[in-house]
């Protein structure tokens, strides 16, 4: 995927891009929210570094279609740990409760590029 522009803000934890199938947008993949911050300089140089992509969030594609694509946030904040022994002598099982934190502050034209895919294995009837 080439970089997209968010076209509809559903909710704050969802988006929809001006990329689908025909751009290659699969379900699974994984994208950088960002806008283009200030253009930044070497300190030495003064050579220009590029413009800083100030983060919004990450998401995954959970929906394509020709042209679109909707993506939900994916990062999470542990809200608590629970710890528990198995048995006596024996290690503590950890668990987490987290909660997903929304995209901040994505705004129409906001910028979306792909960063990765998640691993999909299918279970059998």
């Amino acid at each position: 995927m080439k970089i997209a522009k968010i076209i509809k803000i559903i909710d704050e934890y969802t988006i929809v891009i001006n990329k689908g199938k025909n751009d290659n947008v699969m379900v699974g993949d994984l994208c950088l929210i960002y806008e283009i911050g200030e253009e930044l300089f070497d300190i030495d140089s003064n050579k220009s570094l590029g413009n800083l992509e100030i983060v919004k969030g990450k998401g995954e594609v959970i929906h394509t279609q020709e042209q679109m694509s909707t993506i939900k946030s994916i990062e999470e904040k542990v809200t608590r740990m629970i710890q528990k022994p198995t048995m006596p002598f024996m290690s503590e099982e950890e668990r987490f409760d987290t909660v997903t934190i929304p995209f901040e502050r994505v705004r129409l034209n906001d910028l979306v590029k792909k960063i990765g895919t998640t691993l999909f294995f299918s279970k059998s009837p």
